[in-house]
């Protein structure tokens, strides 16, 4: 009995260790989410939530999905800004879209202000395994539950063709881009169209391994809400560090 209720206390204290990494990964990887909005130059300066990003390189610099900004009209004097958290309130601060890869479904944007805290990636050759305990952050349904990001946790299901999950994303079809065949992460997780261009990272270390893309559509994209498919789809960062790399943001 004693070796028993041994063996009981040591899963239940691995069990609780593992829940207080969470906690501190979420905890950290708030602090380098961003809300993806434009303001629309009409008379009441509306502004909407379009996806999420997080800060990459020396913190003044944001990546999310293309087909997040790729609606943004500068000839209409739209303005794109990041939502950026402090504390108990947000700040709104411009960015300006500097880079894209429309074949892997990238943009990167330089963000005005105070440098953020920038994450950490997965640096390993191979792509995470499946099986992998992952979580994403990010702003699910805009700003519709509010402007606190919010987390999902789940694993990586498989390593999947870009190409061969379709209908995919949230309004990106798959004939927008034209992109070449490599690996994406097929994640079991619930993702919304918010969710586009958040982080998907290793519970355990918070390490970036992914951006999360695209969610399997189950029916209809006018269900995608009230009938979620928890497929989603995630763009590996090997390829955030390769446009790092390409803009002199990175060795």
């Amino acid at each position: 009995m004693r070796k028993l209720f041994a063996v009981m206390l040591g899963l239940l204290m691995a069990q609780a260790l593992h829940a207080a990494t969470l906690v501190e990964t979420v905890a950290q990887m708030k602090q380098s989410v961003v809300g993806i909005s434009i303001l629309y130059p009409t008379k009441y300066q509306q502004a909407q939530l379009i996806g999420s990003g997080f800060a990459v390189a020396d913190g003044h610099y944001v990546v999310t999905n293309y087909h997040v900004v790729r609606e943004h009209d500068v000839a209409a004097k739209q303005m794109l800004y990041a939502n950026v958290w402090n504390g108990p309130v947000y700040d709104r601060r411009a960015v300006k879209v500097i880079a894209v890869a429309p074949a892997y479904d990238l943009a990167l944007l330089k963000i005005d202000g105070p440098a953020l805290p920038a994450v950490k990636f997965y640096t390993k050759t191979d792509m995470a395994p499946e099986g992998s305990d992952v979580a994403i952050t990010g702003f699910p349904i805009g700003a519709a539950l509010g402007l606190t990001p919010a987390t999902a946790r789940g694993i990586v299901s498989a390593l999947t063709p870009n190409r061969g999950a379709e209908p995919n994303s949230f309004t990106l079809g798959a004939n927008d881009i034209r992109a070449p065949r490599y690996l994406t992460y097929q994640l079991d997780i619930i993702a919304y169209p918010g969710n586009s261009g958040g982080p998907v990272y290793m519970v355990d270390s918070g390490e970036v391994l992914a951006i999360v893309s695209a969610s399997f559509i189950r029916s209809t994209k006018e269900k995608v809400l009230s009938d979620p498919s928890a497929i989603t789809y995630a763009i590996p960062s090997t390829f955030i560090r390769q446009m790092l790399i390409e803009n002199k943001l990175a060795p």
